[in-house]
């Protein structure tokens, strides 16, 4: 498996695996299936990922291929880029007091996805290690991710994050009434 830095040819290979991983595209598969192999809740565009590709200093945007074709992805955006799209994100995160400061006062980088085709068991620890070795060299400190838990938990996102070193350290409620944990990691 070969992991680059995405580029603008790989947008619709991108785009399969996430509507492979959405939630929304699988309402025949159980609660109990989707929570040990993991899934997504909120889809990008062709536009935000060639947005993306562009913007190489506000983001770390990556892709795993075997045999030329796409079977994961890791989408970053340093965090003072996704609080500017997502203006609330902070006031909707319930963190200490001490946290928040260390999220502001760190070069923070915002896990928003990590995919992979079914079949490709592995293929997040092998995404996530080149980003924290690409993020430390980019003078990042701290990566930080949400994971749903509420009303589906995604056990496979949590286990792999845990086991890559991610602690919680907060939570975040949204306006569909689910509940995401939030886990960070020092580089």
């Amino acid at each position: 498996m070969e992991v680059s830095l995405a580029d603008e040819e790989d947008i619709d290979g991108v785009l399969a695996v996430q509507k492979e991983q959405l939630l929304a595209y699988r309402p025949e598969e159980s609660k109990t299936i989707l929570e040990q192999e993991g899934f997504l809740i909120y889809p990008t565009s062709a536009e935000e990922l060639r947005a993306i590709i562009q913007d190489k200093k506000g983001h770390i945007f990556l892709v795993a291929k075997e045999k030329e074709a796409i079977v994961g992805y890791v989408l970053t955006y340093d965090l003072e880029t996704w609080i500017r799209s997502e203006a609330h994100w902070t006031e909707k995160i319930i963190v200490p007091e001490d946290v928040r400061a260390l999220l502001y006062r760190s070069k923070t980088l915002y896990l928003r996805h990590v995919a992979r085709r079914k079949g490709f068991k592995g293929c997040g620890k092998i995404l996530e290690t080149e980003l924290f070795r690409l993020a430390k060299a980019r003078g990042y400190s701290l990566v930080v991710a949400e994971i749903l838990e509420k009303p589906h938990h995604n056990i496979a996102s949590t286990s792999l994050h845990v086991k890559l070193g991610f602690s919680k350290i907060g939570i975040k409620n949204d306006k569909g009434g689910r509940v995401w944990g939030v886990y960070a990691k020092k580089l």
